[in-house]
């Protein structure tokens, strides 16, 4: 056998094996468009000025037209997804359709065992502007500080958000 055709064979049985291991991942089939790095100083933060609602999903992977939101998680694989990861994913949904000016159909949550293709629904859409209408009236109602302690301040879950910390 001589060492061409070898190569071809060889990089024939990489992209056979590439492939299988895209699929096992759990990714949609596509082409991955954005990968989230984690550094967070890169451009690719997704941003929605009138509900000044920011987001980085884990992957965007186009297929055909269309920019489909993945979020990973990590741990337990639950039967269903859990509510929060949904309305997670609605929000990239969402970022996305302001963006790119086309709605994602849909976005898929995958944990370690599953993978879960979650359609874009109105339903989906009202529940996640219900939750962030929910989740600013309580960071606009929240409670007077009720200390002097420093410490205690630094330590609070609320620091970032709060007018009355005492290190600022």
């Amino acid at each position: 056998m001589n060492a061409g055709l070898a190569l071809v064979l060889l990089g024939t049985l990489l992209v056979l094996l590439a492939r299988q291991a895209y699929r096992r991942s759990g990714l949609p089939p596509g082409v991955p468009v954005y990968i989230d790095t984690g550094n967070l100083e890169t451009p690719d933060t997704l941003f929605d000025p009138d509900w000044r609602l920011a987001g980085r999903p884990d992957f965007i992977v186009r297929h055909g037209r269309s920019l489909i939101p993945v979020e990973v998680k990590t741990g337990h694989t639950p039967a269903q997804p859990y509510k929060a990861h949904t309305l997670q994913l609605a929000a990239y949904m969402r970022l996305i359709k302001v963006q790119n000016g086309r709605k994602p159909g849909h976005g898929f949550i995958v944990y370690p065992q599953a993978s879960f293709r979650v359609r874009n629904t109105r339903q989906l859409e009202r529940d996640l502007s219900q939750t962030v209408s929910r989740m600013r009236a309580s960071i606009a109602s929240l409670p007077q500080r009720s200390h002097a302690s420093l410490e205690r301040c630094r330590a609070c879950g609320f620091l970032s958000v709060c007018d009355q910390a005492l290190d600022s």
